[in-house]
């Protein structure tokens, strides 16, 4: 079908599949719908199909669709429908009695087919009259091939508008607007092995292995989509509800072929990707969003399967279930990575709690769901209404194209994207550089023998020279050479290490970690995939931050004579030539229309003034094409700029700053007149955008995002005045203004950050949804200002941030902000030093909030560092008996314990707890958890299980009683815990099991804790002989986790120990061996800074050798952790002692010369997840 091109924007809606729990979904759309009969003025319910112009449904949802768009009925007698729908599917009268299936699937057809007659629409699918505006499919599987999604439409499919060449995985794993996709989850590979995968090779392959892509069907769009031309309406609605367990497959003969369907429910639950895709096919990507609403239903509830009632039955079934529930987040987070969060066209409704115990099939229950959902869209009634006022066409559309966010290609722009991180878009007034580009393709051409062959090569150049660019454009020009695209800004180790943090959310191509830069290193060895690292702006000594061995391309931007590792592979990159740099001049200031001799004159004169510096070209002629200015009229004002810069700086100034900072401060100058001319119309907007340089300016240059000032605004503390952000003109409070409902208003921010960005002063990412500055300006923009303006802006930036981050983490999605932020928080802390906050009260919480992030992303020694400067500046003012104060306490002990300072952490907790029985209520909730870990640490830290026990059981029974609102399930893993050292493992079992259903009761599957218990729940498990049992449970957990959070936390180390544990009792020695050496660089060992977790790792490692025949090698080890326990463990703690029988032992093999025996003493220890 043709694209739009009347630039109308389209409406995309997208609905989950659930059971009867679709409902929860038709009753926000009728909310919303009603609203907009309200905002219409409109005498009849509107109908969905004439407002969303492509729906995409699976399961429920995909019911839903059909009757909303093929069936064209409005939400009240969709609702109506589909009460009547549910009663007589799940009815007891039309269950199955066949084992596997619990319903019969005529009940179904029968309702659909007698639909058809009552209305008369037709008995196909494909609806013979499609209007504009109500075009739908559904999503469906073959049995045979679950994860590989199929559209079966009301309309023609539309044309494939692509080349073949560029074909890259979709939203699922196809080619895009293929009838077919499969799994998000096989969208990712890698050759590399893993210690979770089957067989992992080698030493150096643990890391996490993943399947190759699908490539789809090698039949054509048109072909695939004639075997499903003629389907019926009720072979439809029967193939997307097709639900394993409930119903039997759908079957499909065509010819002599036979087809079975499922429904798309394991595949892609929530089929939003699948309608973004579809979309981008059908529209165009140059085609506007209005907006993209995804409705839930909910998270689910225990499937029905017969007769297996054991509990642990139960827990594998809730682990199975989450395949769905991730299946619906993982697309709803992925989308929201590819929006801008700032900005309100993506929607998506959910309810949080509630529905987990509701059965899919508990039609009984339809109005109980109901009821919630009232209580939901009473929450969520701005949300709504936002949604009501496009719809109704009342909000312009947001400018954001179908191009932007669509999973696979369709003919964008851009390039298929294959940058791991975002890289600086390339200007589209680059000009010249052909010598240099040519010198680069000849460096980095590859190897057809070796493509992934070792090169290495550095661009130097001054600052400003452009050498970032240049660089960009290279891989503009050739990167289809490499598979992966690796960009770094290394200025400092401080953006080193915040660009490698960056590279977390990558899976794509296999690397699952968190972004340590150790990690990826190792990776990048490792691979077979062909990869170029870019480190930008190279200024210190990076030889920390280069892959070993003889694989993948280097490159590195530098201005620095001296920079290390020194390249014997160089090219200069100087200024521009005038010829260029006149060009660049007169093109970007759009006055190469007509140019006589006396402007290209002038124009060479004003390229000499600015050093043919690109940055400084760029500055020039965007403020010549935005102010209409000629030549010499620019020409004064920078010169008029330098004289001033000269008298402030002196005769030393750098010259080639100097040619930079003169153009910034006309730029800047010319923002501040327009910001202040009350006839302007563009006044806001600048005001806006110096806010926004002021407030970046203090922040980490890249991955700057409108979210920041979203969040700060929602969580804002009661304590926030709006004087706190700046007094007058200097003020940064405009961006923090609320719109006429009471949210924020991100009006600000976009006209801000447009103008921004329109001044070549802000980048746009490649991920079109952050946005970066260039250093030279970012460090003008926060030094240019007088120091009272400069104090004002960076406490605001501090507010603003640590604001955003608040003081609790309440789900999944606060804790992926709070470890992406970081950088930031970092950067704002160095770049505001000396700042005086004019309140402790703030300056402690800053430095408090900072250490709960570091805690987040495993640096429990700097996060300490933060604990302790927020006590040294609270205690003194406020004092140690205030709440604030026993937080920061406890929090500083419960780190100490993670770091493996296990003696320390029971003092100071002790000593919290001795201080809030003083200070606080005696049942206070406060005390009791404190009371709690503390003697869970001096069982841990002394073997003292018996005390702790009785402690830990006196403590959560007047929890309880005391607090039956408050969960416990943190208490009773430590309780649990202690169980399982007493060796009672049927109640510690017991114990972690009920725990684990509390916790998904409370916080759901994607949480921190989920995969802390099911990590404990696995280890007793093991410890019961059920081996293969225990491995299952920590492997599937341990995948899930690192698919959220990375693969290298410390936690992981955990995981994999216990992996490691499983294998040696099997007697897989070398295996064993193999997954406690990932699991020791995991916990980040070093001899200087040993954490507890690696001496247990090493003890595990001794025990290997010695059961591979190697008892030297064996006694080495162990006398190592004897030596390095002595840090963290009571000289009486059990492991203590056995590490000094074991060791006993085969030193008196040794001496005796008697053979490797059979056994040894000890087994490796099982680690367990505490906090």
């Amino acid at each position: 079908m043709a694209a739009r091109d009347d630039g109308t924007p389209v409406n995309l809606l997208a609905l989950d599949g659930g059971g009867i729990r679709g409902i929860c979904e038709l009753r926000v759309l009728d909310e919303i719908m009603r609203r907009v009969q309200k905002v219409q003025n409109l005498e009849a319910l509107p109908r969905p199909c004439d407002y969303f112009h492509l729906m995409a449904g699976t399961s429920t949802g995909g019911l839903i669709a059909i009757l909303l768009s093929r069936f064209k009925l409005t939400t009240a007698e969709a609702i109506n429908v589909y009460y009547d729908f549910s009663k007589k599917i799940f009815s007891k009268k039309n269950q199955d009695g066949f084992v596997g299936h619990l319903f019969h699937k005529e009940g179904l057809e029968r309702i659909i087919q007698d639909m058809v007659k009552k209305h008369g629409v037709g008995e196909l699918m494909l609806d013979p009259k499609p209007s504009a505006q109500s075009k739908a499919f559904v999503c469906t599987q073959k049995a045979r091939e679950q994860g590989t999604a199929v559209r079966l439409r009301t309309y023609e499919p539309p044309s494939s508008r692509r080349d073949d060449s560029l074909d890259i995985p979709s939203p699922s794993g196809s080619a895009s607007s293929s009838s077919s996709s499969s799994s998000p989850s096989s969208s990712a590979s890698s050759s590399a092995a893993s210690p979770l995968s089957p067989h992992p090779t080698s030493s150096m392959d643990v890391l996490l292995a993943a399947s190759s892509p699908r490539t789809g069907s090698s039949k054509t769009e048109n072909e695939q989509w004639d075997d499903f031309r003629d389907i019926k309406i009720w072979e439809a609605a029967r193939a997307t509800t097709a639900a394993p367990t409930f119903f039997p497959e759908m079957e499909f003969i065509r010819g002599d072929k036979t087809m079975h369907f499922i429904d798309g429910a394991m595949g892609c639950n929530n089929p939003a990707d699948e309608v973004v895709d579809e979309a981008t096919a059908l529209y165009g990507p140059d085609c506007v969003l209005g907006c993209l609403v995804s409705l839930g239903t909910g998270y689910a509830g225990p499937l029905q399967t017969g007769k297996r009632r054991s509990i642990m039955k139960l827990v594998e079934l809730i682990m199975a279930m989450k395949k769905m529930a991730t299946d619906t987040e993982n697309v709803h987070l992925g989308l929201r990575r590819r929006m801008r969060e700032d900005i309100d066209t993506y929607f998506r409704f959910q309810l949080r709690k509630g529905t987990e115990k509701i059965g899919l099939h508990e039609y009984k229950k339809l109005d109980e769901l109901s009821g919630l959902m009232k209580d939901y869209i009473k929450e969520n009634s701005s949300e709504i209404d936002k949604v009501v006022q496009i719809l109704a066409g009342n909000a312009k559309p947001k400018g954001l194209r179908l191009g932007q966010i669509a999973p696979a290609d369709h003919g964008q722009i851009l390039p298929p994207k294959k940058d791991i991180r975002g890289r600086p878009l390339v200007s589209e007034y680059f000009t010249g550089r052909e010598e240099v580009l040519n010198k680069l393709a000849d460096a980095f051409r590859p190897d057809l023998q070796r493509p992934n062959h070792k090169r290495h090569h550095l661009i130097r150049g001054q600052a400003g020279a452009g050498k970032t660019q240049t660089a960009s454009k290279f891989l503009d020009m050739y990167g289809d050479w490499f598979e992966m695209i690796l960009w770094v800004d290394a200025t400092s180790k401080h953006t080193l290490n915040a660009g490698f943090e960056e590279l977390k959310d990558c899976s794509e191509y296999g690397y699952v970690g968190n972004g340590s830069a150790k990690s990826l290193l190792w990776w990048l060895e490792t691979t077979d995939r062909s990869w170029i690292l870019v480190l930008d702006n190279v200024c210190e000594d990076v030889s920390d931050f280069i892959p070993r061995g003889d694989k993948g391309a280097v490159l590195f931007t530098s201005q620095n004579r001296e920079m290390k590792p020194s390249q014997k592979s160089m090219t200069f990159l100087d200024v521009m030539s005038e010829a260029d740099a006149v060009e660049l001049l007169l093109s970007r200031a759009q006055l190469d229309v007509v140019v006589d001799e006396k402007k290209r004159e002038e124009a060479a004169q004003l390229a000499r003034d600015l050093g043919y510096l690109p940055l400084a070209l760029e500055q020039a002629s965007t403020t010549m094409r935005l102010k209409q200015y000629e030549i010499s009229e620019y020409a004064r004002l920078l010169e008029d700029q330098r004289s001033n810069l000269l008298k402030e700086a002196g005769s030393e100034t750098d010259p080639t700053l100097q040619a930079v900072r003169a153009s910034l401060e006309v730029t800047y100058r010319t923002l501040n007149a327009q910001a202040h001319d009350a006839n302007n119309k563009g006044a806001d907007a600048a005001k806006y955008a110096l806010q926004l340089l002021g407030l970046f300016s203090f922040y980490h240059n890249e991955g700057l995002t409108g979210g920041i000032i979203k969040r700060a605004f929602l969580k804002r503390p009661s304590w926030r005045r709006q004087d706190d952000f700046g007094a007058g003109a200097q003020s940064l409070a405009g961006l923090m203004a609320a719109d006429e409902l009471g949210d924020w208003d991100p009006n600000c921010w976009l006209l801000g950050m447009d103008l921004l960005i329109a001044w070549s002063l802000a980048k746009r990412g490649q991920d079109m949804v952050s946005y970066s500055i260039h250093g030279l300006i970012h460090d003008w923009a926060r030094e240019r200002s007088p120091s009272y303006v400069r104090s004002s802006h960076a406490r605001a930036a501090r507010f603003v941030l640590f604001d955003s981050v608040g003081d609790g983490v309440d789900d999944y999605i606060d804790t992926k902000y709070d470890i992406k932020i970081l950088p930031h928080a970092r950067a704002v802390m160095d770049n505001t030093k000396g700042v005086n906050m004019d309140s402790p009260f703030e300056e402690a919480i800053h430095h408090h909030r900072l250490g709960m992030l570091l805690r987040l992303a495993s640096t429990p020694l700097e996060a300490i560092l933060h604990f302790k400067r927020a006590r040294d500046i609270w205690v003194p003012v406020y004092g140690p008996t205030n709440m604030r104060a026993l937080q920061i306490y406890r929090d500083t002990a419960l780190e100490l314990e993670t770091a493996g300072r296990s003696l320390i952490a029971h003092t100071a907790l002790t000593h919290v707890f001795v201080l809030c029985l003083d200070v606080l209520p005696k049942l206070d909730l406060f005390t009791l958890e404190t009371g709690i870990e503390a003697a869970a640490i001096s069982s841990r830290a002394f073997g003292w299980h018996e005390r702790s026990e009785r402690i830990m059981r006196d403590f959560i029974e007047v929890m309880e009683m005391a607090h039956p609102e408050h969960e416990t399930v943190t208490s009773k893993n430590s309780l649990a815990i202690t169980l399982f050292h007493l060796n009672r493992l049927d109640e510690a079992r017991a114990m972690f099991i009920q725990v684990l259903l509390e916790t998904v009761d409370c916080v759901g599957y994607r949480h921190n804790f989920y995969f802390k218990i099911a990590n404990n729940l696995a280890v007793v498990e093991a410890k019961l002989g059920r081996l293969e049992e225990a491995h299952d449970m920590l492997h599937d957990n341990t995948m899930r986790e690192c698919e959220l959070f990375g693969f290298d936390r410390p936690s992981n180390s955990i995981s994999t120990h216990n992996l490691a544990a499983i294998y040696f009792d099997q007697g897989q020695f070398e295996k064993a061996e193999e997954f406690l050496r990932w699991a020791s660089f995991l916990s980040g060992r070093k001899d200087e800074d040993t954490f507890l977790t690696t001496v247990y790792h090493v003890h595990g490692i001794s025990l290997t050798r010695y059961r591979q025949g190697r008892r030297q090698d064996a006694i080495e080890y162990i006398q190592w952790c004897r030596v390095a326990v002595k840090r963290f463990l009571n000289i009486d703690h059990p492991f203590v002692r056995m590490l000094r029988q074991q060791s006993k032992v085969w030193l008196d093999e040794e001496a005796q010369g008697l053979p490797i025996q059979g056994e040894t003493f000890s087994q490796i220890q099982p680690l367990f997840r505490h906090q």
